[in-house]
């Protein structure tokens, strides 16, 4: 028997396995070059796919946000809708009253028929004694004169205030401020009640001592010459509010020195001596604020 083996390799066998060795590595970077190309492609394709998806993700949210503002307008306008239909409903039920301030008439010594804006009573008799002073009955101030520091005397304006119901409605009247005076009746915070197309009168009084007049910061402050009597308007069921307010010039003072200046009528005239309440800004549904207060809770 011939021992091939140890005679070696022939070299056509190495040459041979050489070759499948270097056509198996052509080919395994043939195989890889292809992988890699297909895998950018692929790599490619999945951001293409991702990109897509986010587009997709952003067009739907911008339909939702779309959506739900339109859901949100519609709703708005619907609710809005309903609220002027509902306050067209109440503005059925507000009564309307005119309301008016004017000075009291009197009559000159001459027998001239006046307006009498300005009263004044003066300390006569001082009694500590006693325990009280006598004053002087009031008496109208007719024309213009000065009054001294010293002296004891006290000014009063009165006014006749005028509520006029001009509906068919009945108005409940609640006067929420004096306007730097008083009320007789119904006094700050008391109930009027006016029957469709009645009208009741009240006198309205402002008093002034010299320490109130003592200096032009005095005079100027509005507590001591503004006339803004205000008052609140509702129906019987207080479904509907509305704001009536004054605002009557009553400057009749004026410093000359030490003295005081006192006039028989107001530095800023009252158009045909009427002062008219004007109806503010802003009626209040006060059922519809009850019911939005009721419901938040």
């Amino acid at each position: 028997m011939v021992d091939l083996w140890g005679e070696g390799i022939p070299n056509w066998v190495v040459a041979g396995t050489s070759f499948f060795t270097l056509l198996a590595a052509v080919a395994a970077g043939y195989f890889a070059s292809r992988a890699a190309h297909y895998t950018k492609e692929q790599a490619a394709a999945s951001h293409e796919q991702v990109r897509i998806g986010d587009e997709a993700l952003k067009i739907a949210q911008e339909d939702a946000l779309a959506a739900q503002d339109a859901s949100l307008r519609q709703r708005r306008e619907a609710e809005q809708a309903y609220r002027n239909f509902a306050e067209s409903r109440l503005d059925a039920l507000a009564p309307v009253v005119l309301a008016s301030a004017t000075p009291y008439d009197t009559t000159t010594a001459g027998g001239h028929a006046t307006k009498l804006w300005l009263e004044v009573h003066r300390l006569e008799e001082p009694n500590t004694a006693a325990g009280y002073d006598r004053w002087s009955d009031w008496k109208p101030v007719t024309a213009t004169f000065y009054e001294s520091a010293e002296s004891g005397v006290v000014f009063q304006t009165q006014l006749v205030i005028r509520f006029n119901n001009v509906s068919d409605k009945v108005a409940r009247i609640d006067v929420i401020d004096p306007g730097n005076g008083e009320l007789e009746d119904p006094s700050s915070g008391a109930r009027l009640i006016l029957m469709p197309h009645e009208t009741k009168s009240f006198v309205w009084t402002k008093r002034w001592g010299l320490p109130m007049l003592a200096t032009e910061d005095d005079l100027n402050d509005p507590k001591n010459w503004l006339f803004n009597l205000e008052f609140w308007v509702r129906d019987l069921g207080m479904n509907v509010r509305d704001t009536h307010k004054f605002n009557g010039d009553l400057r009749l003072f004026e410093r000359d020195g030490s003295r005081l200046m006192v006039k028989a009528k107001p530095l800023v005239a009252w158009p045909e001596n009427v002062d008219i309440a004007t109806p503010m800004p802003g009626r209040v549904y006060e059922r519809l604020v009850a019911e939005d207060l009721q419901a938040t809770q």
